[in-house]
Formats: C-alpha cells, sequence, structure tokens
C-alpha cells in the first residue's frame, strides 16, 4: 500500500505534467479514485465476501418465491414455479425475517399487520429490493413511506385489524 507521501508526490507530479488541464484533473481523479479502491481492498475483512458475491446468493435464495411472468420455460414448468410461490408465500418471510437485521431496522407484527423499517440500513435496503419481488409482499403489501418504512395487511378480509392511513395538515400557527 502507497504512504500518504508517496500519494501526494504522484499527484504533484501529474499536476507538473499537464499544468492543470481538464487531463491533468482527470488523471488525479483516476489515480486517487484507484488509491482508495486499493486502500479500502486491504482494509476489509478477510471473512466478508465481495457485496456483489453477497447480492447475487440473496438473489439465488429468494427466486423460488418469486412470480417471473415473462420466463421462456415451458408452461407445465411456469405452473408449477408459480403453485410453489403461491403455497410457500410464508415460508418467503420467514426467510426474509431470518435475513434482516434488526439492529439497525425492525419489523413488527401484530395479529394480520406487519411493519418492516429498515433504520437507512443499505442491506436492509437491498433485502427489500429483492424481497419486493415475492409473492408474500405482491398479495400483502398496502403502501409504503419514505425513509424505509413499509405496512402490510396479512388478512384483508379476515384481519382483525387494519391500518389507518390518514393525511395530516400541519395546523401550527405562525407568528
Amino acid at each position: 500500500m502507497k504512504s500518504k507521501v508517496e500519494i501526494r508526490n504522484n499527484i504533484v507530479n501529474i499536476l507538473n505534467e499537464c499544468n492543470g488541464t481538464s487531463s491533468g484533473a482527470n488523471r488525479i481523479v483516476d489515480y486517487v479514485y484507484a488509491a482508495m479502491k486499493e486502500y479500502a481492498s486491504q482494509q476489509a475483512p478477510a471473512s466478508t465476501p465481495p457485496v456483489s458475491a453477497m447480492e447475487d446468493e440473496t438473489e439465488k435464495i429468494f427466486k423460488p418465491y418469486c412470480i417471473d411472468f415473462f420466463s421462456k420455460e415451458s408452461e407445465e414448468e411456469r405452473k408449477i414455479k408459480i403453485d410453489f410461490a403461491l403455497n410457500k408465500k410464508n415460508e418467503s418471510f420467514s426467510l426474509f425475517q431470518s435475513m434482516y437485521d434488526q439492529n439497525y431496522g425492525s419489523i413488527n407484527i401484530d395479529e394480520n399487520l406487519v411493519s418492516i423499517h429498515t433504520g437507512g440500513w443499505s442491506e436492509n435496503e437491498y433485502l427489500i429490493s429483492i424481497f419486493k419481488n415475492t409473492e408474500w409482499w405482491r398479495q400483502n403489501f398496502r403502501i409504503q413511506i419514505t425513509g424505509g418504512h413499509y405496512y402490510f395487511d396479512t388478512d384483508r378480509i379476515n384481519g382483525m385489524k387494519e391500518w389507518d392511513i390518514t393525511k395530516r395538515i400541519s395546523t401550527t400557527p405562525t407568528k
């Protein structure tokens, strides 16, 4: 890994070679980006897989619970997959719960009502982006509020409770 002095000297050399032109600025940006990338790769713990590997694995795990209406499979294969996704939708939610990091977000269940709050945690946000493709999500989703807040009703017909979604207008008096 390069020291701060080596990085500084390389940037000064680029500036001197290019006399402050835009191509010099681009070269500096490229150089700093490469140096930061090298530094970050050496700081990551060895046991943590690259993010793309985690993403690929998560997508594979949830794929059987998602319905792809445009797949090029035979009608029979598509029907088998659709039946699985429909019949196992609650398993997808259990799987989601097991993978969700509740140290940074929360999942609240009150009879038939479920609320999920990501807490701004990027891993939870990513998990939500995959989970949105499941049949559980499609059948139970009610509303999303900016900031990573999702609300569901798992029994809209016979459920004992329902969400009360209201628009509030601030009535704070001005002085």
